[in-house]
């Protein structure tokens, strides 16, 4: 596992997954497991809720800059314009680290986005009794 991106620098890490998920320990775990904390030089999240906010907060827990992509408002369709922020999203980033209940069509849809990208991409399912703890 390379520890810098492709230009020798620390990663920009996209924190992202279900909305259901409020554990920060989960959060860690999941850093820890891909060995990703000295690694990172910005969290990259949106702002729903979920692991998003989970990884906002971890980051400035741990003195890490945030960089924050908003929903579009405005008109238009909604679904349209979040594959409008997910993309920019993924070209900002070199990494994401995407945290899902186990529901596989989730990880299979970022997969997807992604395989066109040269992100590293890293997913960790949780446990059931690990979601909200």
């Amino acid at each position: 596992m390379k520890l810098l991106n492709k230009e020798g620098k620390k990663i920009k890490l996209i924190i992202a997954g279900s909305t259901h998920i409020h554990n920060r320990e989960v959060l860690e775990k999941a850093i820890e497991k891909y060995k990703l904390k000295d690694r990172i030089e910005e969290v990259v999240v949106g702002q729903e809720p979920g692991m998003a906010q989970c990884g906002r907060i971890w980051a400035i827990e741990n003195n890490i800059p945030v960089k924050r992509f908003v929903r579009y408002r405005g008109t238009g369709n909604n679904r349209r314009m979040s594959m409008l922020k997910r993309g920019q999203m993924l070209e900002y980033s070199d990494a994401l680290l995407f945290i899902t209940d186990g529901i596989i069509s989730k990880a299979d849809g970022i997969k997807d986005m992604t395989d066109t990208t040269d992100l590293e991409v890293f997913i960790y399912t949780v446990k059931k009794e690990e979601e909200n703890v």
